[in-house]
């Protein structure tokens, strides 16, 4: 999966200029919380602009993530999922409450129309968007197809679809036999249920939605398999931080981790610095708006 900024940060920037007007203020991923606050910045704000509403994070990560920006949450579902923040919210007592979901620019409506129901005024406000990376799909297959993986890991159901799209599998019948022998672990019961809807069997859902709780998962995966060492984990962006989390908490497991385009976490340098250089490839005129290959450049 690939990050981008949205194309239109109109309706974020009247948010932030009426924050005042907003009782709650909702963060569901870390993408999120850090797009937010890149454009805080771009518009010469900071943390203290949230100084009305109250917060609230779908889990512990995007929590924390807020912490380092000096924001301490005012909620955390016990269930790390917007069905979970959404139920314990209306506990709260929304009605009447002007609510901003600052999001992805694709997501699911579950969230901000529980609480639409529930008498709250949500205002959803797309801060950055999942599109599929230009990756190579042969290269895929071939290794789908010769037995070489083990175990696919999903994050988000942003990452099923693009994996499908970049698979492009005729039918079921091909996606079920390029899958064949090749577990498949889901973040949490959002993406498992985005799995299933594709006809995939999903081996591995942790009890809590988080990278290390992933990969908990898989180390008892693989005790289940007699596996007791790995030559190497690779992972690139959020697979990355999966191999860093296998490389904390399971040293003597495995030879090397392979972290690719990845971070513990993220800065608001990083951010920066990213955003710089996406900008600096865009603007080339032979990258084609990311079609380079297909025109043979």
């Amino acid at each position: 999966i690939h990050i981008e900024p949205v194309d239109d940060y109109t309706l974020l920037d009247q948010a932030i200029d009426r924050m005042g007007d907003y009782q709650w203020v909702l963060f569901t991923s870390l993408n999120a919380v850090s797009y937010f606050f890149q454009r805080l910045a771009l518009l010469g704000l900071d943390s203290r602009h949230l100084a009305g509403p109250k917060i609230a994070a779908v889990g512990k990560a995007t929590a924390e993530e807020l912490l380092r920006y000096g924001i301490r949450v005012d909620l955390i579902p016990e269930k790390f999922t917007g069905e979970g923040l959404a139920e314990a919210l209306v506990q709260s007592q929304v009605a009447g409450s002007r609510i901003l979901l600052p999001r992805a620019l694709k997501a699911g409506d579950l969230l901000p129309e529980t609480l639409t129901d529930a008498g709250a005024t949500v205002t959803v406000a797309p801060v950055y968007r999942n599109v599929p990376p230009q990756g190579r799909k042969e290269e895929l297959r071939e290794q789908l197809e010769s037995g070489t993986v083990d175990l696919v890991t999903f994050t988000s159901s942003s990452t099923v679809t693009n994996f499908l799209t970049m698979l492009d599998a005729r039918d079921q019948d091909e996606l079920h036999r390029l899958l064949n022998g090749v577990a498949i672990a889901a973040i949490g019961p959002v993406t498992a249920a985005t799995l299933q809807e594709h006809g995939l069997h999903v081996d591995i859902q942790p009890r809590r939605y988080t990278i290390a709780d992933m990969v908990r998962a898989q180390a008892m995966l693989l005790d289940h398999l007699g596996i007791s060492r790995l030559h190497a984990v690779v992972g690139g962006s959020m697979g990355g931080m999966q191999a860093l989390a296998w490389a904390a908490s399971y040293p003597e497991r495995l030879g090397s981790a392979v972290v690719i385009a990845s971070a513990a976490r993220h800065s608001a340098q990083n951010i920066a610095f990213h955003e710089v250089g996406r900008q600096a490839i865009m603007a080339d005129p032979d990258w084609r708006g990311g079609h380079y290959l297909a025109d043979g450049v």
